[in-house]
């Protein structure tokens, strides 16, 4: 009969909790891995949302569920027209977006949109000096707008915990295909 030490006693223990080791333990990697290649095959050019950067989109095919993107640069870098710009080209193509902001309200969001898509000049929003050209325009995309599936939130406190449960909401929903956060440092951690 052996006699066994604590230490002995506590590694068998662990390796009773620990799952057993696979012989191949790539094998099923592998598998999955061929399954998604002929997933990307089948869908070439459909498997991620397009943010318009050509460049962006070609190497990556797109923002693709589960992804984290992160924009960084120096302060003025144009991080917020690059996010907006993924923004629109997401509601362009029928997804969802949340939006949470701390860099712009509402109102910004909304006249960068019409900017966007309606080739008004952005400064025309602080002058009010717009072209009959851009008018009819703004009229003419109003009922797209109108039906944009766009959630902004732009409370002046945000935090973590806000994010995800606003994110989760609407994803439990199907209302959302992107998420966007501008400004992450921002967001308090509670």
């Amino acid at each position: 009969v052996k006699v066994f030490d604590v230490s002995e006693i506590e590694s068998f223990e662990l390796a009773l909790k620990l799952p057993v080791l696979e012989d191949r333990p790539f094998k099923s990697v592998f598998a999955s891995a061929i399954n998604r290649y002929e997933e990307l095959v089948a869908n070439r050019g459909k498997n991620g949302i397009h943010t318009g950067l050509f460049s962006f989109d070609k190497d990556s095919g797109g923002l693709k569920k589960g992804q984290m993107t992160v924009i960084s640069a120096e302060t003025n870098g144009g991080k917020t027209s690059v996010a907006m710009n993924f923004v629109n080209a997401a509601l362009t193509a029928g997804h969802g977006v949340a939006l949470f902001t701390l860099e712009m309200d509402r109102d910004e969001i909304c006249d960068m949109l019409m900017a966007m898509n309606c080739q008004v000049n952005r400064s025309h929003f602080n002058t009010g000096d717009f072209t009959e050209g851009e008018i009819k325009s703004m009229t003419v995309r109003g009922s797209w707008f109108s039906s944009l599936k766009l959630w902004i939130e732009d409370a002046p406190m945000m935090t973590a915990a806000i994010i995800r449960a606003r994110t989760l909401q609407l994803v439990r929903e199907k209302q959302i295909g992107l998420v966007v956060v501008d400004y992450i440092q921002f967001v308090s951690p509670e």
